[in-house]
């Protein structure tokens, strides 16, 4: 089995972009197989990481990524997303990194 990721956009730094979309799969993966967070008595029971599980390399299946290059401006590879996200949220638009509301 092969996941497939493409990007869609001018890729300036294809390594990191490469990266992240596999990170994010692999943290999928881990949140869909293994990781919870148990509550007793209403205190967290998982206190620390000696006790939560998290995805391992025979988890993954392999990844294929492939960047497709277009004449679209270059963007981030979440953060838009999430700076779009907070300018419908608050009608206020960040153009840089990071973003601190106040």
């Amino acid at each position: 089995m092969k996941w497939r990721q493409r990007w869609l956009s001018r890729t300036v730094a294809p390594s990191q972009v490469r990266a992240q979309i596999e990170g994010n799969l692999v943290w999928g993966v881990g949140m869909a197989l293994h990781e919870s967070f148990e509550l007793e008595n209403g205190i967290a029971a998982t206190d620390n990481f000696h006790n939560y599980s998290t995805a391992r390399m025979d988890d993954v299946p392999p990844l294929h990524i492939e960047l497709v290059d277009s004449q679209a401006p270059a963007t981030g590879t979440g953060e838009a997303a999430f700076a779009n996200a907070v300018f419908r949220t608050t009608n206020r638009r960040y153009r840089q990194l990071s973003i601190r509301y106040g």
